[in-house]
């Protein structure tokens, strides 16, 4: 990518150890887990959609999980990118939540490969409604 403006060291750092440690958790390995822009095919879509959970920041993160699981094409594109300064993200909190969601995404791929480790820590939980599900309850009659 090309980098018109810059976030700070510390949030660096923090992207950094965050692609690190997605590097050795998912199946897809890629440089940057969470840059803004994705795009899925239709067929794609309809085999990824029922597998995501996570809201917010961690779900695009489960979107590549959930793709490199179903052994989905993942290609990385360059992309120009500038950074908003004055955000709002508390560093700590959403390091913490971010690591819960990768370990949650993680988990959820594990499952769709029929993990033996993962289905025995899945059992008797109860099923929840995918994401988009949550959000839009009439998509399940489309």
């Amino acid at each position: 990518a090309v980098v018109a403006s810059h976030q700070t060291f510390a949030r660096r750092r923090l992207g950094d150890g965050f692609a690190w440690l997605a590097r050795r958790l998912l199946d897809a390995k890629l440089y940057d887990y969470q840059c803004g822009a994705k795009a899925i095919t239709r067929e794609s879509w309809a085999l990824v959609r029922p597998h995501l959970y996570e809201p917010g920041f961690a779900w695009d993160v489960e979107l590549v999980a959930v793709a490199g699981a179903l052994d989905r094409r993942i290609a990385e594109v360059p992309v120009t990118w500038e950074d908003q300064p004055g955000s709002t993200v508390d560093p700590v909190g959403a390091s913490v939540e971010m690591a819960r969601s990768l370990f949650a995404s993680r988990h959820r791929a594990k499952l769709i490969r029929e993990n033996r480790l993962h289905s025995l820590l899945d059992a008797g939980r109860t099923e929840e409604l995918a994401l988009v599900d949550r959000l839009r309850p009439e998509a399940l009659d489309e």
